[in-house]
């Protein structure tokens, strides 16, 4: 099974289609943690189980957003709006990469929600951290779960 696999082109979709935007895989040195302002996390239950965690700078946050949402950029981006739109950023991407998975298998997902730091990964998990660029601004993916 490749998850890894599954979770780029997920990423490389939902991007493309839904935000207008090119994701880059980095293959130098990742981004301090810090540079980090928003967080989403969601639990996944089905062919694997495992939180997917989506780490975004605020200046990526707010151009996924209205990408998303559709408003340009000098209008007025609440932060409520902000949040929900980074939220169903990350209901897309997981629920595209479990699909993509198992195409035939149900699945189940939290809802997502914000966090201030990354699930600390178990002994037991898997941890897949893909780290990259969207429009040169850092942008982590970070997978813990076991088949």
């Amino acid at each position: 099974m490749d998850v890894k696999g599954s979770l780029l082109n997920s990423i490389d979709e939902i991007l493309d289609k839904m935000a207008f935007m090119f994701f880059e895989e980095l293959e130098e040195e990742p981004p301090e943690d810090d540079e980090f302002k928003f967080i989403t996390q969601v639990e996944l239950k089905g062919v694997i189980k495992g939180k997917l965690n989506i780490l975004l700078t605020e200046s990526t946050a707010k151009h996924i957003a209205r990408n998303l949402i559709g408003i340009r950029d000098d209008d007025e981006l609440y932060d409520d709006t902000l949040g929900d739109a980074m939220l169903e950023f990350t209901n897309l991407v997981a629920g595209r990469t479990m699909t993509i998975l198992n195409p035939e298998g149900p699945f189940d997902m939290e809802v997502p929600h914000l966090v201030t730091q990354s699930a600390t990964p178990a002994a037991d998990l898997i941890s897949l951290t893909i780290d990259g660029a969207l429009d040169d601004e850092p942008f982590r993916i970070l997978l813990q779960y076991k088949e």
